[in-house]
């Protein structure tokens, strides 16, 4: 699929099971989240770059690690959290790339869930409740920008009209053949 987009290497290639990255679609606007499950089963969306936990980030920082680096450990995470919280920003970036805002067009949407994992998934009309989508747009906006969207963007007009004649748009205005004529009853002295 020509959509497809990717995960910057180092986070991509530890990216671990329980964080995943995805963009919502709504109303011809993009929104990247950050999913991530517990041990539970239970999934956290963050919205807001800045609000997501760094301690989400110590199993795939361990597994760096692990690989071995001649750095004192401390420091080592240090280096290896900023690094992925700059892919990170690299991945929220996409909310601006092409690919995703051609999807409403190819779906004919107005509403799709673009899950960011190897091999992309697209979810066309997602209830968005589930994912707390409601803290990034109140419930009425919601409503208005999707009301806008779908009249503007999503609905053609069925029937063309016919082109009217001059004569005709003169009459709806009120003129006829005499509107424009000097009247000969008044002469000039």
């Amino acid at each position: 699929m020509e959509h497809y987009l990717r995960y910057p290497s180092l986070y991509g290639e530890y990216c671990a099971e329980e964080n995943k990255v995805l963009f919502f679609g709504f109303a011809g606007k993009i929104y990247p989240a950050f999913e991530h499950v517990n041990d539970t089963e239970e999934a956290t969306y963050y919205f807001d770059f800045d609000k997501i936990d760094p301690t989400y980030f110590d199993d795939a920082i361990r597994h760096i690690l692990e690989c071995g680096r001649a750095e004192s450990r401390e420091r080592a995470e240090g280096n290896c959290l900023r690094q992925i919280q700059k892919d990170l920003k690299e991945i929220f970036a996409y909310k601006d790339d092409e690919r995703l805002q051609g999807l409403f067009e190819k779906f004919k949407t107005a509403i799709f869930v673009y899950r960011m994992e190897y091999g992309a998934k697209v979810i066309v009309n997602e209830r968005l409740n589930h994912y707390g989508f409601q803290k990034v747009l109140p419930p009425m906006q919601a409503f208005q920008e999707l009301e806008m969207y779908v009249g503007a963007c999503l609905t053609k007009p069925t029937i063309e009209e016919p082109p009217i004649p001059d004569k005709v748009k003169v009459e709806i205005h009120g003129f006829d053949k005499h509107s424009f004529r000097k009247d000969k009853s008044k002469k000039k002295k």
